[in-house]
C-alpha cells in the first residue's frame, strides 16, 4: 500500500472562499504538476504520493509533513493489484496462476529479506536512485506475505478496501456509474494458487 502524504510549506494556508475550489484544483492536473507547484511556492499545501515526497523533502527543506496515510490504516487502505479483461481471464487461467505463484515467491522473499532485497533491486535496476530513498519508499507501504493476502482475500478485507476506493471516487470525483467491488474483484485464482 502506498502512503499519501500531506505537506505544508512556507506559505500560510488560507481557507478557500469556494469549498469546491480546493477539490477542483486537484482534479485538474496530474500529481507531478501539483508537487512542482508546491516546490515553486505557487501553492501553500499539497497532498502527494511516494516517491514525490522525496523530491519535496529535498527541494523544500522547511516543508512540514502534516500526515500520512498510515494514520488511517486499515479504515482507509489503498492497494495495488492486477487487472485483466474478462476474456483474457477466462482464456488464460493457467498463465495467470503461474503469474500469481511467481509474484507470491518474490513478494514473500521481499517480506522475509527486506534489506537484502531492496539492496539487490537498487543495485540491479535503480542505481540512479540513492539506496536510502528506495528504503524510505519501501517503508511507506505495508507489505503482507502471500498467505496473509490469502486470508484477506478470503475474509472480504480486500473487497472492502476496493469498495472504499470506489466509494471515494463516487463521492469525490462525480463518478455516477460504478461496478461494486464484489462484482469486479475475483480472488478465485489467487485462492487456488496460494497453498
Amino acid at each position: 500500500m502506498k502512503n499519501g502524504i500531506g505537506y505544508r510549506g512556507r506559505l500560510k494556508i488560507r481557507k478557500a472562499s469556494d469549498p469546491d475550489e480546493f477539490s477542483n484544483f486537484f482534479r485538474r492536473d496530474r500529481l507531478p504538476v501539483h508537487y512542482q507547484r508546491f516546490i515553486s511556492g505557487a501553492v501553500p499545501a499539497v497532498a502527494l504520493w511516494v516517491p514525490f515526497n522525496i523530491t519535496v523533502r529535498d527541494k523544500v527543506p522547511g516543508a512540514v509533513k502534516l500526515a500520512d496515510a498510515s494514520a488511517y490504516y486499515p479504515q482507509a487502505a489503498i492497494i495495488g493489484g492486477w487487472a485483466a479483461s474478462n476474456d483474457y481471464f477466462e482464456a488464460n487461467k493457467e498463465t495467470l496462476s503461474k503469474l500469481i505463484k511467481g509474484w507470491a515467491e518474490a513478494n514473500d522473499h521481499i517480506v522475509a529479506h527486506s534489506n537484502e532485497a531492496i539492496e539487490a533491486l537498487q543495485k540491479a535496476h535503480y542505481s540512479q536512485a540513492p539506496l536510502a530513498d528506495i528504503q524510505e519508499q519501501f517503508k511507506a507501504q505495508k507489505m503482507f506475505t502471500s498467505r496473509e493476502w490469502k486470508r484477506m482475500y478470503s475474509d472480504g478485507t480486500v473487497t472492502n478496501w476496493l469498495q472504499q476506493t470506489t466509494d471515494f471516487f463516487m463521492a469525490n470525483a462525480n463518478v455516477k456509474d460504478f461496478t461494486p467491488a464484489s462484482k469486479y474483484f475475483d480472488p478465485s485464482l489467487y485462492l487456488k494458487a496460494i497453498v
